[in-house]
């Protein structure tokens, strides 16, 4: 594997051709920042486009914005498989440190209930997941002063899918 490091930037990968198990994991570190970029910044911005055409008065029940909620509900799903991915790479990269540091014997196996009990994997998840499916919607009604204030379900949930950018952050530092 040939690796070129220029400063101010990321490795670019020139050829890949793995001999050992290290020289794998360093190819998978290379692509983990693209695969996070596409997982959080795609599925981020793809519902705030959907929030938008319900705000230029785009009927919720129309068909146009069932469209993006369906594209919302597979980026989820993608964005949902990006985050196991990451913790199943965060183990092997702790457990290959491990094994260099420490001399542990370095087991590659990461089990499914290893990544299910951390409780930050559960928490990103939840944040990944949520999204409103298509052919729902609703609203709530607030009391502001005793001004009644109506929010659709697709404005709540355009806020609440921005907050899918946050994976960017592990990259930019």
């Amino acid at each position: 594997m040939f690796i070129i490091y220029r400063p101010f930037t990321r490795f670019i990968l020139v050829s890949f051709n793995p001999k050992t198990p290290l020289e794998y994991f360093q190819w998978v570190n290379l692509l983990f920042p693209i695969q996070t970029i596409l997982g959080g910044t795609i599925t981020g911005t793809l519902y705030p486009l959907h929030g938008l055409c319900v705000l230029q008065g785009v009927p919720a029940d129309s068909q146009i914005v069932d469209a993006w909620k369906l594209c919302n509900s597979i980026f989820s799903f993608f964005a949902v498989v990006c985050v196991y991915r990451y913790y199943v790479l965060r183990e092997l990269f702790q457990r290959i440190d491990d094994h260099l540091n420490r001399g542990i014997v370095l087991g590659t196996d990461v089990k499914v209930t290893t990544i299910m009990c951390m409780p930050a994997f559960w928490v990103e998840i939840i944040l990944m997941a949520v999204h409103l499916p298509p052919y729902t919607s609703f609203l709530w009604l607030t009391d502001n002063m005793g001004a009644p204030h109506v929010y659709r379900g697709e404005t709540i949930m355009c806020l609440l899918n921005t907050l899918r950018i946050y994976p960017m952050m592990r990259v930019i530092r």
